[in-house]
């Protein structure tokens, strides 16, 4: 069940509700409509939606739009949880990242400078090292900055049911219930269901060029890769290694650099290229009724797509309207925020033979 509270008090005449969390955008959303001339609701209430009496989201109401007639009235309202305020406000000032704090402190006091009320709630606080973090200048979001160093550390960076920031593993518990999809299966538990498989931004070799000899490339010796300073290089044995992308770096690089470059390109890439989609029933998650969740990985067996295979929940949202109350759960490669840790510095590319 579906329940909205705003500046404390619960509305249960709603014709529609929706509240999400997706893991790469930071903060949750939600947007319901009620019916009525008693709804009271105002541009940044506080809003709090409950899922089967969890609260998932606290936030503020940002948009609010009035509709009727003689005979009926209704009113839309959306908006984000607290952390919205992290992705609107940019820094208050310069910060250079030092090593030996924690990340959880970084976050702390970036949060506190701008004088926001949002808590930070460390639950993986590794130390941020000192080499290779750049500087974040004032035209950076407070999002920007927490986000860039979040995925080179391999931290999820979300909202807690209370609308502060969580810094958490990216999915490595197994949800208990697995997503069902089979011809004439008595375990079906899928609504509706897709996937998608787009290779067209996947390569079978990866190249990467020094910057030191960009002069090279555009003279370049046929069948002689000695000129071209190839100083790494990365195979993706899923694609056709007839295509090939050439990469040059602003930076130099050393073979080992130019290396995990390559394989960080090929990964990024390849764990962005399928995606999986399912609605499922609110309430048909375990047997003692534990609603579904995201950030956990799943097992996925459907046999309609020809999948069976374990992905991560990226997104969550739980839905209600006359066709009742789902959840549509969004599904990506399960190491595909592990694989952004190795964020590299700006590239520029150049598409080789394809």
């Amino acid at each position: 069940m579906i329940t909205i509270r705003v500046n404390g008090r619960e509305y249960f005449g709603f014709t529609s509700a929706i509240a999400t969390k997706d893991v790469e955008d930071f903060c949750g959303q939600f947007s319901f409509t009620a019916t009525g001339y008693d709804v009271p609701i105002k541009i940044q209430d506080k809003c709090e939606i409950f899922i089967n009496g969890n609260k998932f989201l606290t936030g503020f109401v940002e948009k609010r739009n009035v509709s009727g007639s003689a005979n009926d009235y209704s009113v839309n309202v959306s908006g984000r949880d607290k952390l919205s305020l992290l992705v609107d406000n940019t820094i208050s000032k310069s910060y250079q990242y030092v090593g030996g704090q924690t990340l959880g402190d970084f976050c702390q006091k970036i949060i506190s400078d701008s004088n926001l009320d949002i808590n930070v709630i460390a639950e993986k606080n590794p130390v941020i090292p000192a080499e290779d973090f750049p500087s974040c200048e004032i035209d950076s979001t407070i999002f920007d900055v927490i986000d860039d160093v979040c995925k080179r550390l391999q931290v999820v960076a979300t909202s807690s049911p209370e609308g502060d920031l969580m810094l958490i593993s990216p999915g490595e518990s197994l949800y208990p219930t697995a997503i069902i999809n089979e011809q004439s299966s008595q375990s079906n538990n899928v609504l509706e269901y897709s996937y998608s498989e787009n290779f067209t931004n996947r390569f079978g070799t990866y190249k990467i060029y020094s910057q030191t000899n960009l002069s090279s490339l555009l003279n370049p010796l046929e069948d002689d890769l000695t000129v071209y300073d190839v100083v790494g290089s990365a195979q993706d044995s899923e694609i056709n290694n007839q295509r090939k992308i050439n990469i040059v770096m602003k930076n130099s690089y050393n073979k080992s650099q130019a290396n995990d470059y390559a394989k960080y390109v090929a990964n990024i890439r390849r764990v962005k290229s399928k995606t999986y989609q399912a609605t499922m029933l609110l309430h048909q998650g375990t047997e003692d009724g534990k609603i579904w969740e995201y950030n956990k990985l799943y097992n996925i067996n459907d046999g309609f797509v020809g999948i069976n295979t374990q992905m991560l929940c990226k997104s969550i949202t739980y839905k209600y309207d006359n066709s009742g109350e789902t959840t549509d759960l969004v599904f990506i490669a399960k190491d595909a925020f592990k694989v952004q840790a190795s964020k590299p510095r700006e590239d520029r590319s150049k598409i080789g033979d394809i």
